[in-house]
C-alpha cells in the first residue's frame, strides 16, 4: 500500500488537471477570434483521409453529375495528411457504395437472361460481394440464391397438375374408364381430409376466424361467364347472382353491363343459313346477322351456297321443257308456290324450272286416244309426250302411229266417256271387285284392242299385288249385317262405317246405301 507522501501527491496531481482543464475551458473564449482570424488570413487546413477519398469516390464524372472539386488537388490534401496515393486508394474503395445482395442478384439473373448485353457476370456478381467484405463461403451461399425455389402454393399446384411427383402428396386417380355404363354405378372421386384445425394454422399467421372465411371466400372460381348467363337465362340464378360470379370471377366489374347486353342468344349460323334459303329473311338480314357472328359477307354466301338441294334431274328436264328458266328472279315464281318450293329446302334458283313442271301431262295412252280420235292431230300430241318426258323423236315417232292408226273422229263426250269407263274398270279389277270376264267385256266396250286385253289384266293383277289388301265390297256389306267386330274401332260395324269403306272403293254416297240396301 503506498504512503501518505505518495498518496499526498496524486491528489494534487488531480487537482492541478482539473485547475488547468478549467481554465482552459475559461480561456477559449478569449483565444478563438484569434484562431479564427488566423486561419481566415492562411487558409492552409487540409481535409482528412477519409473525407477526401469520399469525395474522390463521388467525384464529378460529366458535367452535372457528381461532387465538383473545383480544382482541390485532394491526392495533395492526403499527402498532407501522411498518406501515400496506394493507401489513400484504400479509402478511396471503402468508401465507395455497392448495389444491395437483391440488386446484384437481379443483375445476375438479367445476365442469364440475356446474356451480355442485361446484368452483371459471374465474377462480377462475386466480386461485389466480396468488396463489401463477404467471406468466399457466404458468396457461395448467396449465389445459391440466383435460382429461386417455388413457393409452398405453386408446389401444391405442381403436384396437381403432375407437373412434379406426387410421392403420396395426394389420392392417386383412378385409371380412365372410356367403357363405362350407367350400369357400372356413378364414380366416387376420392376426397381427404387432414385433421388439420384451420382458425389455429390461420391464427399462427395472424389471422382470425373472420380474416380466415374472407381468405376462404376469395379461394376458387364460380362457374363460367357463358354458364353464369345461361343460369341467369333459366331463372336458376338471378342478375345479381350473375354479377356476383363475374366479380368472384376476377372481371372487372365495369364490364358487367356490356357483358349481360348478351342476355338474349344469337341464333346459331346454320339456322340463319336455313332462313335465308326458305326466304324468312332478307338477304341483307341474313348478312348483317352473320356478321353478328364474325363472319364476312362473302363467308356467309359462301355457306349459303353450301346449303339447300338442287331440283332432281327429271324436274329440271321437263320444267324446262316447259319453258322454265334456271336461276330466273325468285319473284318470277307466283305465290303460294314460290313459298312451298323455298321452304321445302329446294334452292331459289331451280324455283321457276320446278313451277313450269307443276303439272301432270296426259299419259301415253291418253294422248294416243286424243290423237286417233282425232282431237289433236300429230304435232300437239308429239309436243305433249315430250313435255311429259318423252325423248323429242320417239315422242314424234309414236304421235305419227297414232295419227295413221286413227279411224273417223268420234265426239268429245264419246272419247270422256270411254276414258271413264276405262278408269273405273281398272279402279274396281283392282279392288277385286270384278273378275276377268266382267272386266274384258267393259274393255270390248270402249274398243279396246282384243289382243292386248289379256296383257292389260295380267299388268293390271301385277298393280293389285302391290296394293294394300282390303275388304271387298261384299264383305264390307257381310261384316255390317252380322255386326262384326270392326279392326279399326274395335266394335260392331255401324251404317257409318259401312258407308264409309264403301265410299273408300269409289262408290258414291248414294250408291253406297243403295248397295246396303239390296
Amino acid at each position: 500500500m503506498a504512503g501518505p507522501a505518495v498518496w499526498d501527491r496524486g491528489i494534487w496531481v488531480i487537482a492541478g488537471l482539473a485547475i488547468g482543464g478549467a481554465a482552459e475551458d475559461a480561456i477559449k473564449p478569449i483565444l478563438e477570434p484569434a484562431k479564427q482570424n488566423a486561419w481566415a488570413a492562411r487558409p492552409f487546413k487540409v481535409l482528412d483521409p477519409a473525407t477526401a477519398a469520399a469525395i474522390r469516390a463521388r467525384n464529378e464524372l460529366e458535367p452535372g453529375i457528381g461532387i465538383n472539386t473545383f480544382d482541390v488537388d485532394l491526392a495533395d490534401d492526403t499527402k498532407r495528411d501522411g498518406y501515400g496515393s496506394k493507401r489513400a486508394f484504400f479509402y478511396q474503395e471503402l468508401a465507395r457504395n455497392w448495389p444491395g445482395i437483391a440488386t446484384l442478384i437481379n443483375l445476375r439473373r438479367r445476365n442469364l437472361a440475356f446474356g451480355g448485353d442485361s446484368g452483371i457476370t459471374r465474377t462480377q456478381f462475386r466480386d461485389a460481394l466480396r468488396r463489401q467484405g463477404y467471406r468466399a463461403a457466404t458468396i457461395d451461399y448467396l449465389t445459391d440464391m440466383l435460382v429461386e425455389h417455388l413457393d409452398i402454393s405453386s408446389i401444391a399446384n405442381a403436384i396437381q397438375q403432375g407437373f412434379i411427383p406426387n410421392d403420396g402428396i395426394l389420392p392417386d386417380a383412378p385409371p380412365l374408364d372410356p367403357n363405362w355404363t350407367t350400369s357400372d354405378g356413378a364414380f366416387d372421386i376420392p376426397v381427404k381430409t387432414e385433421g388439420i384445425d384451420p382458425t389455429n394454422e390461420a391464427a399462427y399467421h395472424g389471422y382470425d376466424e373472420a380474416h380466415l372465411r374472407v381468405l376462404a371466400e376469395l379461394t376458387g372460381l364460380p362457374p363460367g361467364e357463358e354458364t353464369l348467363l345461361d343460369m341467369w337465362r333459366r331463372g336458376i340464378i338471378t342478375g345479381k347472382g350473375y354479377e356476383a360470379g363475374l366479380r368472384e370471377g376476377h372481371t372487372k366489374t365495369k364490364w358487367a353491363v356490356a357483358l349481360s347486353a348478351r342476355f338474349h342468344p344469337l341464333l346459331n349460323p346454320g339456322t340463319l343459313v336455313n332462313l335465308r334459303l326458305r326466304g324468312w329473311i332478307t338477304d341483307a338480314d341474313y348478312k348483317n346477322r352473320m356478321g353478328l357472328h364474325g363472319y364476312r359477307p362473302e363467308q356467309a354466301e359462301d355457306w349459303f351456297d353450301s346449303a339447300g338441294r338442287p331440283a332432281t334431274t327429271r324436274q329440271v328436264m321437263i320444267g324446262l321443257r316447259r319453258g322454265g328458266l334456271h336461276n330466273a328472279p325468285i319473284t318470277d315464281t307466283p305465290q303460294p308456290y314460290r313459298d312451298a318450293i323455298l321452304q321445302s329446302d329446294i334452292r331459289p334458283e331451280w324455283a321457276n324450272i320446278l313451277y313450269e313442271g307443276r303439272e301432270t301431262y296426259p299419259s301415253a295412252f291418253v294422248v294416243r286416244r286424243l290423237v286417233t280420235d282425232g282431237v289433236w292431230d300429230a304435232a300437239k300430241g308429239a309436243d305433249i309426250l315430250y313435255k311429259g318426258g318423252w325423248p323429242q323423236d320417239l315422242a314424234r315417232d309414236a304421235a305419227t302411229a297414232f295419227a295413221s292408226g286413227g279411224t273417223a273422229t268420234k265426239h268429245p263426250n264419246v272419247v270422256k266417256a270411254e276414258n271413264q269407263l276405262w278408269t273405273a274398270t281398272h279402279k274396281a279389277f283392282i279392288a277385286d271387285e270384278i273378275d276377268d270376264a266382267r272386266a274384258t267385256t267393259e274393255l270390248t266396250a270402249i274398243h279396246a284392242d282384243p289382243t292386248v286385253i289379256p296383257t292389260i289384266l295380267d299388268l293390271w293383277k301385277h298393280e293389285r299385288g302391290l296394293q294394300r289388301k282390303g275388304l271387298t265390297a261384299a264383305q264390307i256389306k257381310k261384316a255390317w249385317k252380322e255386326a262384326a267386330i270392326n279392326a279399326e274401332t274395335n266394335a260392331a260395324w255401324t251404317t257409318d262405317d259401312a258407308l264409309a269403306a264403301l265410299i273408300d272403293l269409289g262408290y258414291s254416297p248414294t250408291d253406297a246405301q243403295s248397295f246396303l240396301n239390296i
